[in-house]
């Protein structure tokens, strides 16, 4: 990731910067934040800082997929749930980010027209009235589709619509932008 220090304090520092980012500021992830920040942090965030940073270390998995996961989780949730940062949900978040994963998709998405009679790929991706579209509402959301998926596409296909994205979908699409130069 670039980060000089190697310690808790470059956990928190991801963390921070991914919730700034997530709320609006475009923000180098790479950036510590001061010893000081946080020291006043409240001991519950040091405490799991220090775990993640130790899972590091131990080669559990790297800076770069806790960035992943920490991405991925707010894809799905406002809040991240500290338990959940283990080297299993780790390395499963990790494999839905791989080549493997978007052939499975890919499959699904053909299984899926089959039934619908779509005549090209860009209809799942029109924004419909409530400001998402087939893919992000119906298949990422629900889980039945990884965002590689859309990684994998969202070039390819014209979008273009007379309604307006919702701000969820312009957070994922956010979010995806950050996922694309981790991946």
């Amino acid at each position: 990731m670039g980060l000089k220090d190697s310690s808790s304090l470059k956990v928190f520092s991801i963390y921070q910067n991914m919730i700034k980012y997530i709320k609006g500021s475009d923000i180098d992830f790479d950036k510590l934040h001061s010893i000081s920040w946080f020291n006043r942090s409240g001991e519950f965030i040091k405490s799991q800082c220090k775990r993640v940073y130790n899972d590091v270390e131990n080669s559990f998995f790297n800076y770069k997929d806790f960035t992943l996961f920490l991405l991925h989780n707010f894809i799905f949730n406002k809040k991240l749930n500290w338990a959940e940062v283990n080297s299993k949900n780790i390395n499963s978040i990790k494999e839905l980010y791989k080549n493997e994963q978007f052939i499975i998709d890919q499959q699904f998405i053909l299984e899926l027209d089959k039934q619908l009679n779509f005549k090209d790929i860009s209809a799942y991706f029109k924004i419909n009235r409530n400001g998402g579209n087939l893919v992000y509402d119906e298949l990422i959301l629900k889980k039945r589709v990884s965002p590689l998926f859309y990684i994998m596409l969202e070039d390819d296909v014209d979008e273009n619509s007379n309604f307006e994205e919702s701000e969820e979908l312009k957070k994922f699409k956010k979010i995806l932008r950050k996922i694309r130069k981790i991946i």
